[in-house]
Order: structure tokens, then C-alpha cells, then sequence
């Protein structure tokens, strides 16, 4: 691990513009190792997972680039070239230390990744606006200042207030430092800093700043805890979200499948006397349906699960079982060998040639000891899946089943709905026509361009009719293959699984008895 103690040199300003090449970063490496590094001459045997801690500054760099195989860098120093944008740093996510000051940076970005970041440097950069660090949780100083902040507000100095372990800001030599604001509203709403400016914050200040912008503290306290609250509730509802989902049942919950699906174009047919409530009924339908779909699912999915765990469980206690007898037969015949082994020294050639008979021997029934013993384990793992592969299909017949019987309802519900709001709106298109008065009914401009003519009309609902059946449909796909693939796809790993276990079985069997032979070989020699 290299840790580097070298200065930084001058950068010519009527150099060229320079890039981070394998030849730049092999020196950059080598003159900043220790020497006791360079004890290895030119060959120094550094490799770039060796490297934490590495300056790349003075160098006229534009891009940032080439790093892919710094890994393991702690420490990172690109300040004083020209760099217009944060890029290519995604892997280094073990960074605790960066230092981008003085380049061309005008936007925060590409940081993301960099969770591990304690302390960032941007000093005398064109920044406009704190952003792009929300991933940083763990940042405990970040200097910006020399920068293009313009307003407390603009620049929205309140970002900072998310990060917690924020200790130490430098925001001297932007524009927003002119405010005679700048101190104490900086203090009042980052509460948790310690320093600003290099400067230690003493209490008097803190306490005069937080009394001074008391009352805007508190609108601002008041937004966190509602943004909050829609976090944790859109947590919670993605939670449930996913359970479904795993469940194979995506979307089994609550109303929004039903507003999803629902045509817009019913809705300009509310003002007709009884479509809305035709709608309505429809969605408690559907919605009962939904509902229905989601407890039995679940329920349905939470059986599948223990199945697939018995299964599994019983799976791996037979290997268990099948491998401890193969390892008492191996224990048995490598007792047998060391003492025929042993008592081989004092026999003649003879009696020897005759002990490495025997050996050979107990090694061949070994061998087919063995195969017989994986030969059966197969047996009884095949005969397992298929008594396994009975008892699960019949859950998953019974998954679908379930989805199929509650998604005809919903068609059926659609179909009396279709049936209804189109009688409803050819009767009022009718007595429209006819000029006949409907007291109470406000005719929007919407509702009027479907009355033109009953084809207009006709089509408007039975288009929502084909949207509807199609999103129904299109949902029962989704889950019914939800269901089978997580069948085939469990089934299919078995077979692999199983396959590759026993190949590697019979090769262990066979490299075990060709080492055996060829140590029982070599006591004979010797």
C-alpha cells in the first residue's frame, strides 16, 4: 500500500491539454511511492489494487478517465487542471477523500457511487448549485467556496441540512457570502456544522442565528416532516408493492389497477343520468375481485414457498445422508491401506506383491461401492422431483385457477357495464335529438362532441369496452405467466442443479480412486 508525501508541482499554463494515459498514471505511481517501494528497481511489482492514495494534479487533465483499475483508492487528488465534468469515478466507491478543486466543474454530478466519501473538495470551481450529493451520507467536510453560488436560496444552502455528519462548510468567495445574511442563516439551518469557513462556530453565534431565523426554521422544519411522511409512505406502499409482486400477483392490491385501467373517455359520460353509477358499480366489482385475487394469492404463494422449502430441505438431507455414507466407506478403506501400508515394510516382495493385490482389490470395490451409491441417490432424487413436481403443479393449477374464476368476474361486471352505459347514452342521444328536455343535466363541451351523431357516441364507449377487456386480459396474462415461469424456472434449475452435482460427483469418485491407485503403486515401488 502506497502512501504518497511529494509535493505538487507548477503547471505551465502553455502546456497541452493532457490525458490520464497507463504511461501518466505508471509514473504518477512510481515517483510517489515510498522508496522503500523502489527497492524492486524499475520493476517495482506495484500493482494498481496496491495503490489507496493517488495525485493526479498539475497535469492540464480535461477528462477524467483510465481508472477502472484503482479499486481500492482511499485518496484522490485531481485538483488544479482543467476537468469540466465528474465522470468515470462510479467504481471507486471506496473513496473516503476527493479533491476536485480548482477546474472547470460546473454541475455536481457523477458522485452517486461514492457513498464512503467523508471529506470533498470543489474549491474554485463555476458551480451554481448545491446538488448531485444526496448518495453522501457520510460526508464530514465539503469545501465549495471560490465558487458561483449566487443566493442563500438559489445556491439552497437548506439542501445541506440532510447531511447529518456535516461537520465542517467552506462556502468563502461566493456571491452569496455578500449577504449580511450569510453567516448567520448558514449557522441557523445547518445546525449540525462546527465550522464555517475554517472557522470554529462558537455557541453565541449558533444560539443569535437559530433565534434570529427561528420562525423560517420551523416552514422549513414543517416541509421536511411532510416530505418525510411521503417517503414513508411511498417506502410502505413500494414494501407492499413488492410483496405482490413475489407473490406473482402484481397490482392485486387496492384501487389502482381499477383507475389505471378505467378509459377517460367514460368520464365525459358522467353527466348522463345514471353512467356514473353504472362506473361505479363496475369498480366495487372489479375491486372486490382485486381484492380477492390478492388475499388468495398470497395465501397461495406462502404454500407454494413452504412446499418449495420442504422440498429443498428434504433434497439436502439426503445429500447429507448419501454423502456421510460415501465418506465412512472412504474412511473405512484409507484405514485399511495405512495399515497394510505399515505392515508392508517388513513383508518380503512377495507378501508385499500379494497386500498391494488386496488393495487394489478393496480400491475396486470401493470405486463400485461408491457409483452404486450415487447411482441410487439419483434414483431417489429423480423419483423426489417427480413426486415434488405432482404436488406443486397441483398448487399451481390452483393459483391460476383462482385468478382466472375472479378475472371472468371483472369481464362479466365490464360486459353488464358496457351493456348499460350504452343504452343510457343512446336513450339520451335519442331524446336529445328529439329536443326532449333533461332537467338537471349540465352537457359539457366534452359530452356534447360525443353527441354529434350515435356513431360518434358508439364508438367512444365501446373503445373504453375494448381498452377495458384488454388491460383485464393483458393483466391475467401477466400473473398466470408470473405463476408458470416461476414453476418452470424452479424446475429447470433442479435438473441443472442436479446435473451438475452428479457429474461432479462421479469426477471426485474418479479422481479419488486414480490418486489412491497411484499412492498404493508407489508403496509397492518403494
Amino acid at each position: 500500500i502506497f502512501q504518497w508525501c511529494i509535493m505538487p508541482g507548477l503547471t505551465d499554463p502553455s502546456e497541452e491539454i493532457s490525458v490520464i494515459s497507463e504511461e501518466l498514471l505508471s509514473r504518477l505511481v512510481e515517483e510517489q511511492a515510498p522508496g522503500t517501494a523502489k527497492q524492486y528497481g524499475e520493476d517495482s511489482g506495484w500493482k494498481e489494487d496496491d495503490v489507496t492514495e493517488l495525485r493526479i494534479d498539475f497535469q492540464n487533465i480535461l477528462k477524467i478517465d483510465n481508472l477502472f483499475s484503482f479499486a481500492n483508492l482511499t485518496k484522490l487528488q485531481l485538483d488544479n487542471n482543467l476537468i469540466e465534468n465528474i465522470e468515470k469515478l462510479d467504481h471507486l466507491v471506496n473513496l473516503q477523500w476527493l479533491d476536485l478543486s480548482f477546474n472547470n466543474i460546473e454541475k455536481i454530478n457523477g458522485l452517486e457511487n461514492l457513498v464512503n466519501l467523508t471529506d470533498l473538495s470543489l474549491h474554485h470551481n463555476h458551480i451554481t448549485k448545491l446538488e448531485g450529493l444526496d448518495t453522501l451520507t457520510k460526508l464530514d467536510v465539503l469545501s465549495i467556496g471560490d465558487n458561483l453560488l449566487p443566493t442563500l436560496e438559489d445556491a439552497s444552502i437548506v439542501y445541506l441540512r440532510k447531511f447529518k455528519n456535516l461537520r465542517s462548510l467552506n462556502l468563502a468567495g461566493n456571491p452569496l457570502c455578500e449577504d449580511e445574511r450569510y453567516e448567520s442563516y448558514t449557522v441557523a439551518f445547518l445546525s449540525q456544522l462546527r465550522y464555517l469557513d475554517w472557522r470554529r462556530i462558537s455557541m453565541e453565534t449558533k444560539e443569535s442565528a437559530i433565534i434570529r431565523h427561528q420562525d423560517e426554521i420551523e416552514i422549513v422544519r414543517i416541509k421536511e416532516v411532510e416530505k418525510e411522511q411521503k417517503f414513508e409512505e411511498l417506502k410502505k406502499q413500494q414494501n407492499i408493492e413488492k410483496i405482490y409482486l413475489d407473490a406473482c400477483i402484481p397490482g392485486m392490491v387496492g384501487t389502482s389497477l381499477f383507475d389505471n385501467l378505467l378509459d377517460k373517455e367514460l368520464e365525459k359520460l358522467y353527466p348522463i343520468p345514471g353512467v356514473k353509477e353504472a362506473v361505479e358499480e363496475f369498480a366495487e366489482i372489479f375491486n372486490t375481485a382485486v381484492a380477492t385475487i390478492g388475499e388468495k394469492g398470497l395465501e397461495h404463494a406462502r404454500l407454494r414457498k413452504e412446499e418449495r422449502e420442504l422440498f429443498l430441505d428434504a433434497l439436502k438431507n439426503g445429500l447429507d445422508e448419501n454423502r456421510k455414507h460415501g465418506i465412512d466407506l472412504v474412511e473405512e478403506f484409507s484405514s485399511m491401506k495405512s495399515q497394510a501400508q505399515f505392515e508392508m515394510e517388513s513383508f518380503s516382495p512377495d507378501e508385499a506383491s500379494n497386500s498391494v493385490k488386496t488393495l487394489f482389490t478393496k480400491l475396486k470395490e470401493l470405486r463400485m461401492n461408491l457409483m452404486e451409491l450415487e447411482i441410487s441417490f439419483v434414483a431417489s432424487v429423480e423419483d423426489s422431483i417427480s413426486t415434488f413436481d405432482r404436488s406443486y403443479s397441483e398448487l399451481v393449477s390452483k393459483s391460476v385457477e383462482d385468478i382466472q374464476e375472479n378475472m371472468t368476474k371483472m369481464r362479466d361486471a365490464e360486459e353488464a357495464c358496457y351493456k348499460m352505459i350504452t343504452d343510457l347514452a343512446v336513450a339520451f342521444l335519442d331524446k336529445q335529438t328529439k329536443g326532449e328536455v333533461t332537467e338537471g343535466v349540465q352537457v359539457t363541451d366534452d359530452l356534447m362532441m360525443l353527441l354529434r351523431d350515435k356513431t360518434t357516441l358508439t364508438a367512444a364507449v365501446t373503445g373504453a369496452h375494448d381498452n377495458h377487456l384488454m388491460g383485464i386480459d393483458d393483466k391475467e396474462d401477466e400473473m398466470v405467466t408470473m405463476i408458470k415461469k416461476e414453476y418452470t424456472d424452479m424446475t429447470e434449475k433442479l435438473a441443472a442443479d442436479e446435473a451438475t452435482r452428479n457429474r461432479n460427483r462421479v469426477s471426485e469418485i474418479r479422481n479419488f480412486c486414480l490418486s489412491q491407485e497411484q499412492d498404493i503403486q508407489k508403496s509397492l515401488d518403494t
